[in-house]
């Protein structure tokens, strides 16, 4: 998986993912959505025949200005931990 910034700013940041499915983005969300400094938290698709997904996430407006730090730093360890749950429950 790689994974690149597309775009941020103050409180949002969306990232692009390179050749993953719907599951994990749909894991990724659903967790994400429980988080409380989180407001928004979705993924698309551009069109079926790319590669990539972009997943946004959009942290509390009412945040100080440092928000985009703790953003890239909590996907990275959350997607990490969900990666690392998934597999050591999968038998192959």
């Amino acid at each position: 998986m790689k994974i690149e910034i597309e775009e941020e700013n103050k409180n949002r940041i969306t990232f692009k993912i390179e050749n993953e499915s719907d599951t994990l983005c749909n894991i990724i969300v659903k967790y994400l959505s429980t988080k409380k400094n989180v407001d928004f938290v979705a993924y698309k698709r551009k069109h079926f025949t790319e590669n990539y997904t972009y997943l946004t996430i959009e942290m509390n407006s009412t945040k100080e200005k440092r928000q985009l730090p703790i953003i890239k730093d909590m996907i990275v360890s959350e997607v990490d931990d969900i990666i690392n749950n998934l597999e050591k429950n999968i038998i192959i």
